[in-house]
C-alpha cells in the first residue's frame, strides 16, 4: 500500500514578455523557425519521500520511515496503473484526472490538496533534477521516476 506525506516549492503564473507569453508550450517555433523553448512549464507531481529524502516529513507532519527503495517501487506501481488509462484510450483528460486522484491519495507533497499542481513555475524554480525532467517532456507527457533531494517523483506536465 502507498504511504502519503510531504512538500515542494510552488510556482506562479504567466505573463507576457516582448508579446510572447512566458507559458509558451514546447515545440512552438519562434521568429528564426527554430523551436522556442518554454520559459515557464505546468505540472501535477506525485512525491514519495523516503527516509533518505532532505526533510522525511510529509504535508502532516507525520516522519517518513519507508526506504528509497520502496518509494520507488511505489510509484512504478501508480505509474503502470496511469499508463494502463493511456493505453485504454484514457489519455488526455482523463490521464490529468487520474493522475490528479493518485495525487491526492499519495503524494507526500502538500500540492496533493491540489492533485499535485505546482502550477507555472520557470525552470530556476525547482531543482535541476524536476525542472530537467519537467521541460523535456512534451504537453501531455509523463516521466519516469525522478529522484531529487526531497524524495522521488512522477510529473505529468500540463502546460
Amino acid at each position: 500500500m502507498w504511504r502519503g506525506g510531504g512538500g515542494w516549492a510552488r510556482g506562479g503564473g504567466g505573463s507576457s514578455v516582448g508579446g510572447r507569453s512566458q507559458q509558451q508550450s514546447a515545440g512552438q517555433s519562434n521568429a528564426d523557425g527554430g523551436a522556442a523553448k518554454p520559459l515557464k512549464v505546468r505540472t501535477l507531481h506525485i512525491l514519495k519521500k523516503h527516509r533518505g529524502s532532505r526533510n522525511p516529513t510529509n504535508w502532516k507532519k507525520e516522519k517518513v520511515t519507508r526506504s528509497k527503495g520502496e518509494a520507488v517501487e511505489d510509484l512504478e506501481g501508480i505509474k503502470v496503473m496511469l499508463e494502463e488509462v493511456m493505453q485504454g484510450g484514457g489519455g488526455g483528460n482523463e490521464l490529468k484526472e487520474t493522475f490528479k486522484e493518485f495525487a491526492r491519495s499519495e503524494s507526500d507533497c502538500s500540492s496533493s490538496k491540489r492533485g499535485g499542481d505546482l502550477g507555472f513555475f520557470e525552470y530556476s524554480k525547482m531543482q535541476p533534477p524536476f525542472s530537467q525532467a519537467s521541460f523535456n517532456l512534451a504537453v501531455g507527457g509523463m516521466s519516469g521516476v525522478v529522484e531529487s533531494k526531497s524524495g522521488v517523483h512522477l510529473i505529468l506536465r500540463v502546460g
